[in-house]
């Protein structure tokens, strides 16, 4: 909005614009100070009588007002999972609710809730963070719609509790409606729209909520510092907006319903606009657009000597959302030759819905650590700590490809040589997901335990290049490798097809192939299209016409 705004304000009163059929509308339940109702589109009257929306609006959402004072230094993320995961626990066991939705702002302590409440409620907790494959976060996102989106019905409840770990991944765009919410403090924006997924159709049924502040952000108002934020993303957001909702509490009780909070905060907001605008999370200021950068913008082909970096306008100042895309594959040697990696990956090249979508810091972070690694970072655009010294050049000697095409890939021997955008291929063997992202129902990663072992159907989780393939570019890839590919009986065609993948050497055509993958396939299709369906055989390859 302060971008928008900028080009207003910079437009001269007599100047000629091109009229379009256009407006930009901030949508918000906490509008910034200084808006003015002039420029508010707000409810009317016949609005609160409305029959579905007036019991969303009039709905109770009491929230328990929690502080976790152990949870500081080192031992921060730990003590926060452990009480998050203890109030979940206590609303489960005192309301038996059906459904319940744990929100933190940091996806490590996300990792350690999911990993507490699976160990009891095995296959009924889902989580949900931003670093998913595509694919995955196709096949989570449905399922958790298909049980709790609004208006859902289940028809499983009797078999226990959904339970949905999350990050800020969950706090706009999710309609989804809980009946029990736990969440880390946050800004009071933030606070709102995570309270909008409980119980967010108005049901008639008693909401509960926990929100659950961390020691080190315990701060009273004369010890806030504005020069030493003490939250990376909220900046001191966090404890203003606590400081003011402990005023609201009654008995450490505070009541998010749509209506109630609407009244507080429109109080507060015309009493105090300064104090208001504190409790909100911080934005950067929009860097001034003239009228020369557009002049280069323009200039296609060539382009212009001087061409200025059009992030810093999309995505404001200190805001580092560099990414690169990682996938693995189980079908690649040991050997760390480029070239030979290039020429297998050309087979089968690697499609963005495969690939999981990691911050570029974490990366190089995490290829230069040479231990345990842990990932405290957030996923709203927080700027990265600066690297220590000469730690981009470390690496903890995973070979990790970086996919330009089979001529121009090589590796990246150190984090320094990863770029923004990149897509880096690694071994399935090497490991790695679980310290970069979230793959479901991924096995044991062998970066954390070294004595993993990845059979064909563990490894078929991991590498999904073949479900890539058929879903970005509509053509079917069976890669045949030993890595891949099951055991199977002896005198079958699948051992046949085995022993064909095992063996470089092996003198095979195309339509002996095909003729082996019609016998496999037989007993189950009547007719299969080979068009455009491509066979990999280790370091071989056929294509069907």
């Amino acid at each position: 909005m302060k971008r928008t705004s900028a080009v207003r304000d910079y437009q001269p009163a007599d100047c000629e614009t091109i009229r379009l059929p256009f407006q930009v509308v901030q949508m918000t339940a906490t509008p910034p100070a200084g808006a003015s109702d002039g420029e508010r589109i707000s409810l009317t009257k016949e609005d609160y009588k409305h029959p579905v929306l007036e019991p969303r609006l009039r709905g109770e959402k009491p929230a328990k007002l929690v502080i976790e004072e152990k949870a500081k230094g080192k031992a921060r993320e730990e003590k926060m999972a452990e009480k998050l995961t203890a109030e979940a626990r206590q609303i489960l066991f005192d309301h038996k609710p059906n459904s319940i939705a744990i929100m933190v702002n940091r996806v490590a302590t996300a990792r350690m809730v999911f990993a507490k409440l699976e160990k009891e409620h095995n296959g009924r907790v889902t989580l949900l963070i931003g670093r998913l494959r595509p694919l995955d976060r196709e096949a989570v996102t449905k399922n958790i719609q298909e049980r709790l989106k609004t208006g859902a019905t289940s028809g499983e409840q009797d078999a226990g509790p959904h339970i949905v770990v999350s990050t800020q991944c969950l706090e706009v765009g999710a309609d989804l409606d809980f009946d029990a919410l736990v969440t880390e403090a946050a800004s009071l924006d933030a606070l709102r729209q995570r309270f909008g997924r409980l119980n967010r159709a108005g049901r008639n049924i008693p909401a509960h909520a926990a929100i659950v502040l961390p020691g080190d952000q315990n701060l009273t108002l004369d010890k806030i510092d504005d020069a030493a934020p003490c939250d990376p993303i909220y900046g001191n957001a966090i404890p203003c907006a606590w400081h003011w909702l402990q005023g609201l509490a009654e008995n450490d009780i505070v009541d998010f319903g749509i209506n109630t909070m609407t009244d507080a905060v429109e109080a507060f907001r015309t009493e105090n606009p300064l104090a208001f605008s504190a409790m909100l999370s911080p934005t950067g200021n929009a860097p001034v657009l003239l009228p020369a950068y557009l002049d280069c913008w323009v200039q296609t082909n060539p382009s212009p000597a001087a061409d200025p970096d059009v992030a810093l306008f999309l995505q404001g100042p200190q805001r580092d959302t560099a990414e690169v895309q990682i996938c693995w594959r189980a079908d690649l040697p040991e050997e760390d030759r480029a070239d030979t990696w290039a020429d297998i990956l050309s087979l089968c090249p690697p499609t963005a819905i495969e690939c999981l979508p990691v911050p570029l810091h974490v990366f190089r972070a995490w290829i230069g650590s040479r231990g345990k690694f842990e990932d405290l970072s957030s996923e709203v655009g927080e700027a990265p700590a600066p690297p220590e010294k000469n730690k981009n050049e470390e690496s903890r000697g995973i070979a990790a490809l970086v996919w330009r095409g089979p001529e121009e890939s090589s590796f990246a021997a150190t984090g320094a040589e990863v770029r923004p955008g990149d897509t880096l291929v690694l071994r399935a063997q090497s490991g790695g997901w679980k310290a970069l992202g979230y793959l479901p129902n991924a096995p044991d990663d062998p970066q954390r335990k070294s004595e993993a072992k990845l059979n064909q159907e563990s490894v078929r989780l991991i590498d999904i290049g073949e479900e890539g393939s058929a879903a970005a570019r509509r053509r079917a890839v069976l890669r045949i490798h030993p890595a891949l590919w099951p055991e199977a009986e002896k005198g079958t065609v699948a051992a046949e097809l085995a022993k064909i993948s095992r063996d470089a050497e092996s003198n095979w055509s195309r339509s002996d192939i095909k003729d082996l993958l019609a016998q496999l396939l037989n007993d189950n299709l009547q007719s299969f299209q080979w068009t455009h369906t491509r066979i990999t055989l280790g370091s071989s390859s056929a294509l069907g016409s």
